[in-house]
């Protein structure tokens, strides 16, 4: 995923989601490619599968 697909998809500005993104990889959540692209590690995928998606939040 990118910083600009993040935020579409949290209602956040792109710099937003990219500071997230940025302490997802300094935790070793996620690792930031050079292509400007996001892969989470598997078991943080694991995870968001086994508990389904995320209830829309009211905006």
């Amino acid at each position: 995923m990118t910083a600009a697909e993040l935020g579409a998809e949290m209602d956040l500005a792109s710099s937003e989601a990219e500071d997230l993104l940025e302490e997802l990889c300094d935790d070793n959540l996620v690792r930031g490619l050079s292509s400007g692209r996001y892969h989470a590690h598997d078991l943080v995928r694991e995870y968001a599968r086994r508990i389904g998606p995320l209830p829309a939040h009211p905006g």
